[in-house]
Order: structure tokens, then sequence, then C-alpha cells
């Protein structure tokens, strides 16, 4: 979408083109892409149900349009810098409110249900703005290093104990 102003009038969208007489009160104001951006908001240091510390990635895809008033709205009312200041402090404070909700041990399970939830959260906040959300997803949780060690080393040790049932009882 291409943005111009007369007398620093918005004027409307510019159709691609040559112009060979371009007065010097006519001005290119914006240009904002169509294409899909992806938006990277990671959370540190959220406290689950029984209080452990974990770091949520969280990805999610949107874009401007799919017209030109939604691109002029997403310009004149929003900006890019208040957008990701929004994207931000909504994405973290779903992702702190859902990782409170449960348990260290079902954090990794909450990336599906997650998403349906975040993604009709997100468009209800941007879409008056000019800009959809079209997909949310969580790419990583991580736990701390010694707990998940523990977690782990627990695991092998229950299978550990499985094989040596099951080779007692043979």
């Amino acid at each position: 979408f291409i943005l111009w102003q007369k007398w620093h009038k918005d004027m409307g969208n510019l159709t691609p083109g040559v112009r060979w007489i371009w007065p010097w009160y006519n001005r290119i104001s914006h240009v904002v892409t169509k294409a899909t951006i992806t938006y990277n908001a990671p959370a540190k240091a959220c406290p689950t149900a029984d209080n452990i510390m974990v770091n949520v990635d969280l990805s999610l895809t949107f874009r401007i349009g799919p017209d030109i008033d939604a691109a002029k709205n997403f310009v004149y009312r929003l900006g890019a810098n208040r957008l990701d200041a929004l994207l931000s402090n909504v994405t973290e404070e779903s992702i702190r409110g859902l990782v409170y909700s449960v348990t260290h041990d079902k954090v990794n399970d909450l990336r599906e249900e997650f998403a349906l939830g975040m993604l009709s959260t997100l468009n209800s906040k941007t879409a008056p703005y000019g800009v959809q959300v079209m997909n949310v997803k969580i790419t990583e949780v991580l736990l701390p290093t010694q707990l998940w060690q523990r977690l782990e080393r627990t695991t092998a040790f229950k299978t550990k104990l499985g094989e040596q049932e099951k080779t007692h009882e043979n």
C-alpha cells in the first residue's frame, strides 16, 4: 500500500507507475507491506501454579490489511512502535496467565489449547487498527536446568525399575 499526501493531507492510495511531473507539495507519506510478518514474543521467568519459573517463547504471524482502509488505520491510529508495545504486552499477559494456571509438569501440554484462545484475543485487540493475526504458536517452553535434569533422571529411573520388574516376572 502506498499512501500519499498533498499539502500534508491524506489523499489515499497511490497507484504504481512513473510520475513525470510531481509537484513539491505532493509526497509519499507511507509504504505499508502486504506481506505476512513473524513476531517473536518471549516471556521470561513466568511462575507456574507451584511457583517454578519457566521461560516461554511464542511466535505469531500477522499482516496489515486486507485493504487500503486497514492500512490507513494502522498508519494513522497505531504505527509500528505502538504495535510492538501492544503485541508484547498482550502476549506476555496471556502467557503469564496461562502458565500460572498449571503446574510445572503440565506446562509442556499447553501448546495446542493455548493457540486458539490467544488467536481470538489478539485479533479482537488488533482488528480495529487494521492488523490481522493469522497464527499463534508456542515454540519453546524451558524449565530451569536443574529441574529438567532431575525430571529426566526420575523418568529414566522409573523406566529402569519397570524393566527390572519385567525381568523378575519372567
